[in-house]
């Protein structure tokens, strides 16, 4: 599970894997790994809830539909932004 530090309007401080707060917001492109080993990677597009009831909407890269996930079925410190220059 990630573990939600703080919550803040349209946005999310997150532990790392190190344990480093790190904010999130709506509209930024994210990463998480999920329990099953799947890796995720697109948009946020809204979160909703609080701490372990926070559910995330992304948008995934290539596709058209919205999906929610829910921090408890993420591995623990693997939300994380992704920096686009690095993959330039």
């Amino acid at each position: 599970m990630v573990v939600v530090d703080t919550n803040i309007y349209k946005s999310v401080v997150v532990l790392n894997e190190e344990e480093t707060p790190m904010l999130i917001s709506e509209g930024d492109k994210i990463e998480f790994s999920l329990e099953s080993g799947e890796v995720k990677k697109g948009q946020l597009q809204k979160l909703q809830g609080k701490d372990e009831k926070l559910k995330l909407t992304i948008l995934p890269e290539g596709k058209e539909c919205q999906e929610i996930w829910s921090v408890l079925v993420m591995v623990d410190g693997s939300l994380k932004v992704i920096d686009e220059e690095e993959n330039d």
